[in-house]
């Protein structure tokens, strides 16, 4: 039996076009579920392939930082997903100490990461490689000594969502907004705690 390596690794510049692909395709996708309607014509013609495969060329060569990560899935040789994170401002909300995990969690000083992109290959065939890439996200922050990771999320992204919940993360309470062919788009901020 021949199986192919399933696995996430770093980002480098022969990905760019398959990350755009995915972004663009991921995109689209979700805004369609959100705003339940089809895009309007000159939105759906701004999810380019190329430019978006163009930019993350552009980002991979000048990662502002270290702690700056992008990431991808593969399935063999193929890219299927993939993910960018970075470190963020902690949040202080009132009611975190109701949802700290433990009594620890206050003891210690915040260091916050945000999962700024994360898309899966729809017509990948393992429904894992999103696990995957979470899980690898969460080690990476763990080993810069983060202790808080954030990432906005659709409410209809419905697989996203279960993901999330399986490994931990829970809603932070806060929503942002933002209009797409004159409809109100809303996403909510989830997170963990290491």
């Amino acid at each position: 039996m021949n199986e192919t390596l399933k696995s996430v690794r770093p980002a480098h510049a022969g990905d760019v076009e398959e990350i755009g692909r995915i972004q663009a395709q991921s995109m689209h996708e979700s805004l369609v579920r959100a705003l339940e309607a089809p895009l309007a014509p000159a939105t759906a013609a701004q999810f380019d392939s190329v430019a978006f495969a163009q930019a993350w060329l552009q980002s991979l060569q000048n990662l502002p930082s270290a702690e700056h990560h992008i990431v991808v899935a593969t399935d063999g040789e193929g890219v299927c997903g993939f993910a960018s994170f970075a470190p963020t401002e902690a949040l202080n909300l009132p009611d975190d100490q109701r949802f700290a995990p433990d009594a620890e969690f206050f003891d210690r000083e915040p260091h916050a990461y945000e999962i700024l992109n994360f898309d899966v290959d729809s017509g990948a065939q393992d429904p894992d490689h999103g696990a995957r890439l979470l899980a690898a996200i969460t080690d990476m922050v763990a080993n810069a000594q983060g202790n808080e990771i954030y990432v906005w999320v659709f409410p209809t992204d419905d697989a996203l969502t279960r993901m999330l919940d399986a490994a931990g993360f829970a809603p932070r309470g806060l929503r942002r907004n933002f209009e797409v062919d004159g409809k109100d788009v809303i996403q909510h901020l989830w997170w963990t705690t290491l």
